[in-house]
């Protein structure tokens, strides 16, 4: 993926890379010492690294290697998060040198935004800075409007239109079957952790999950409730309209990170890369990629899941990872399915776990 076109817009980049090995150190530097924008900080374990970061509070990235000494990277992960990280203006993503799976989970609750396999590759160096430095930039840019917005209500009101909007939650949550309440069970769950392999943090990876269970709110009212009859063009007309029902009903909260998520989600999961879906035939880049990460995991979901008014009751993992290649560029943006479906059969192992548990 080539990004030159577009470095510039970043501004200045400084990425931090504590890795005790000076040749993968030099490798790095060589890697992306071409974007005059990238500046970089050295620091050979985690003690060093703190050091860095209590006199250059203005690291943007930090790529961590796990194995060091003096103090290792889960050991920096754990002071940083304790001390260092109450101490500086502004959040350091964190990529974590590493591509053994059974890791990631852990490291994520410690604090990791995302991972960098060994050996470098500088397509995914330069992918995963660009992403997370427009992601920061796009939430600052949110951030800034909702503080604008917030000091004109008391906490009162906050927590009165808080409760509400829970209180909707519930009585979602209540009227679903038991085989549905294992479907969001799945569909969120795999929301959450694609959320987290796309390189969003776990904050924005826990309001997806979240809003992931509540996608379809506004449908608690939608008369049609036998799925293998086909909808008219009356039908799907007043589903569209149970779509923007949802949104509705987001939009007499006060305004914070987590319903600013939802409402995307609500608005555009249904929409297609090619601008076939709905509401308003959104296109490419007009569509979320946190409403697209809900509506692949809902995918996935329901073509493992057995269907009794399909003729095909359910599908194959192959058969399922089959159809989302070839969904690619159509009902899926390309970028995020190339990333689902090479961590496709994670995704089943997860889903497989969840099923064990019911």
């Amino acid at each position: 993926m080539n990004f030159d076109a577009k470095w510039k817009e970043l501004g200045d980049i400084n990425i931090l890379v504590v890795e005790d090995d000076p040749f993968n150190q030099l490798l790095v530097k060589s890697l992306l010492g071409k974007l005059p924008q990238i500046h970089i900080f050295e620091a050979y374990d985690g003690l060093e690294a703190l050091d860095v970061l209590q006199s250059s509070q203005n690291i943007d990235i930090i790529l961590l290697d796990l194995h060091m000494p003096n103090m290792n990277g889960r050991e920096f992960l754990d002071n940083f998060k304790e001390r260092d990280r109450r101490q500086l203006t502004s959040k350091p993503a964190i990529f974590i040198m590493t591509t053994d799976e059974d890791e990631k989970k852990e490291l994520y609750t410690k604090g990791a935004d995302g991972f960098i396999s060994k050996p470098f590759d500088l397509e995914e160096l330069e992918s995963k800075i660009y992403q997370m430095i427009t992601l920061n930039m796009e939430t600052k840019e949110e951030d800034r409007g909702s503080n604008n917005e917030l000091i004109n209500h008391s906490n009162n009101d906050i927590e009165r239109s808080q409760r509400d909007f829970f209180c909707r939650l519930m009585v979602l949550k209540t009227k679903s079957e038991t085989e549905d309440k294992l479907r969001i069970q799945i569909i969120a769950n795999v929301a959450k952790e694609f959320a987290l392999i796309a390189g969003y943090s776990l904050k924005v990876a826990s309001d997806i999950y979240c809003a992931s269970q509540i996608r379809d709110i506004g449908l608690i009212g939608f008369a049609k409730t036998e799925p293998h009859i086909k909808f008219s063009v009356e039908e799907k007309h007043e589903y569209n309209q149970y779509i923007l029902c949802g949104y509705q009903m987001m939009i007499s909260h006060i305004e914070t990170d987590f319903l600013r998520v939802t409402k995307k989600i609500i608005l555009q999961y249904k929409e297609s890369f090619d601008g076939t879906g709905v509401p308003y035939h959104l296109k490419g880049s007009q569509i979320s990629k946190k409403a697209m990460i809900v509506a692949m995991a809902e995918t996935f979901e329901a073509l493992l899941a057995t269907r009794e008014y399909r003729e095909k009751r359910s599908y194959t993992p192959q058969e399922t990872y089959n159809i989302f290649k070839s969904e690619s560029g159509k009902r899926f943006h390309p970028e995020l399915t190339i990333l689902f479906i090479k961590h496709f059969y994670f995704f089943i192992k997860l889903r497989k776990s969840i099923l064990l548990k019911r």
